[in-house]
């Protein structure tokens, strides 16, 4: 039997249904670290609109579970349109007051002109994970700061949404839910 693959639910659960196909997009602001506030686009097919200029389209943003050791990791990317690699890259999830920096890449490569970040395995828990303890549908922002070739310093952002039934069911991965005992 084939089990769920976390990624993929994680995607379905992007405002699935938020708006009626062929409406377009609405845009919702998001006050991140610093207090400023970001508009970020929400597509008729559920999820966010990534963000792109002339040199850049922003990728993922997404957290995985490892099934095997119950660790989370991100992976962010992002395709580089002039196939030029940058700099620098630096993601930092902004959600929050104070930003979480995540990946730091001072010899960003490209494979097929994106660039690509598999961030370290690190144990779940309200250090690491606090907003997973919330049980509100919520929406984690997270800016790149990409240094291109020619030295000039984008900043873009990508969004990923989780609802609280998601958010539910990553603490279930965790082992952070644990049934309560029952009692006779």
């Amino acid at each position: 039997m084939m089990r769920p693959r976390p990624a993929l639910l994680l995607s379905l659960g992007l405002f699935a249904g938020c708006l009626a196909p062929g409406m377009g997009t609405i845009s919702m602001d998001l006050t991140i670290s610093g207090g400023q506030v970001l508009r970020l686009d929400l597509s008729s097919k559920g999820g966010f609109v990534p963000q792109e200029n002339s040199d850049v389209t922003i990728g993922a943003a997404v957290l995985h579970v490892d099934d095997k050791t119950k660790q989370g990791y991100y992976n962010f990317s992002f395709l580089e349109k002039q196939n030029e690699p940058p700099r620098k890259v630096t993601v930092e999830d902004v959600t929050d007051e104070t930003p979480v920096t995540w990946a730091v890449d001072t010899q960003p490569e490209l494979h097929n002109r994106a660039w690509d970040w598999t961030t370290h395995r690190f144990e779940p828990n309200e250090k690491t994970l606090p907003w997973i303890y919330q049980i509100e549908n919520g929406v984690r922002v997270y800016r790149f700061t990409i240094v291109t070739k020619d030295g000039r310093t984008l900043v873009m952002y990508g969004a990923q949404s989780y609802t609280a039934q998601i958010k539910s069911y990553l603490r279930l991965l965790y082992g952070i839910d644990k049934p309560p005992p029952k009692t006779f």
